[in-house]
């Protein structure tokens, strides 16, 4: 148990100092698209890879080995879905030169549709959060064999 908890301390202590390391963006511009000095083929990748969670590895890998070939559909539907995007939408959200979504929201409908926009997000995000966080301790629970107090 000790090694495991030591493992989880080194982790996050390691993620504190990468943001420590590079904590001097000036601002959003600089934080989201590294003030626009990155090549287009990083930032893609950078996109692509926030997608992906130990969940595509590990949870849809036991679905795809549960229900067959059924499960590509899925992905098929994502990359034709990405596909349309980059050809229909990407060159729309390039020329507004927005860095994120809400301001994008603003330009377009205006300062109360951006912050229903947020509001609701928060809202939801916070839920999902809670949600993501009760399946961790349940698994770190597992993990260090932690037992449920009597009450």
């Amino acid at each position: 148990m000790a090694i495991t908890v030591g493992v989880i301390v080194t982790y996050l202590g390691v993620l504190v100092g990468i943001g420590w390391l590079f904590h001097g963006a000036s601002d959003a511009s600089e934080y989201f698209r590294s003030g626009c000095k990155a090549s287009w083929w990083l930032v893609g990748t950078s996109i692509f890879m926030a997608g992906i969670t130990a969940r595509t590895f590990t949870g849809n890998a036991g679905a795809a080995f549960e229900a067959g070939w059924s499960v590509l559909q899925i992905y098929a539907a994502g990359m034709v879905a990405a596909l349309v995007q980059a050809a229909f939408l990407a060159h729309r959200f390039r020329q507004t030169r927005a860095i994120t979504f809400p301001e994008i929201l603003r330009e377009r409908f205006g300062v109360r549709t951006q912050l229903l926009y947020v509001g609701v997000t928060l809202v939801l995000g916070s839920l999902l959060a809670g949600v993501w966080l009760w399946g961790c301790r349940s698994s770190c629970r597992r993990c260090l064999e932690l037992r449920r107090r009597p009450s």
